[in-house]
């Protein structure tokens, strides 16, 4: 034996191959959900702001603004952040997971990254600040693509609104880009 083989026996690079195997199929099944689930809910606002519904449903559509871009734009966005969110959380758990079957001790790493976590977190604070106001912004529907806003450093109008920024383009054609 040689090589790779001296270091790791042939069952566990069996289980390291199933591991990936799995996590992988597991993250291509459930982003395909959530692909389907927010189209199945972007066709649900189309119809409602096409009027396709019953008189009740475009009734409460117009009095709830349920005819609104911004509900179409808001959709795809959280369904893209929760995509992201769900292959950050299967592959990690993998890579622990593979950790473990290669007898590497995840006491001490856990700790360390928890320890490494709160460093980072202190040093990261405005980067977490603008990603969490990002997506409250985006829930409550504050602005949308479209709208000329006074963010008192620039006005403008927004081209572009992300988790961490804004992007602005104000009236001489300069493009901003302003932290949530």
């Amino acid at each position: 034996m040689g090589g790779l083989e001296a270091w790791i026996a042939t069952a566990d690079l069996i289980a390291i191959a199933v591991i990936v195997a799995v996590a992988t199929i597991s993250r291509f099944l459930l982003v395909r959900l959530v692909r389907t689930l927010t189209r199945r809910a972007l066709a649900q606002a189309k119809a409602r702001r096409e009027g396709s519904g019953t008189r009740a449903e475009n009734l409460l559509a117009a009095v709830t603004f349920g005819r609104q871009e911004r509900y179409e734009q808001r959709t795809a966005t959280i369904g893209s952040l929760i995509s992201s969110l769900m292959t950050v959380a299967i592959w990690g758990i993998a890579i622990l997971t593979i950790l473990a079957v290669l007898d590497i001790p995840l006491a001490p790493l856990l700790a360390s990254a928890g320890v490494g976590g709160i460093a980072i977190a202190f040093g990261a604070q405005s980067l977490i600040k603008d990603f969490l106001s990002g997506i409250f912004m985006i829930m409550e529907d504050q602005y949308g693509v479209g709208d000329v806003v006074n963010t008192g450093e620039v006005s403008g109008t927004v081209e572009e609104v992300g988790r961490r920024v804004t992007r602005l383009r104000d009236a001489t054609g300069t493009i901003w880009y302003v932290r949530n």
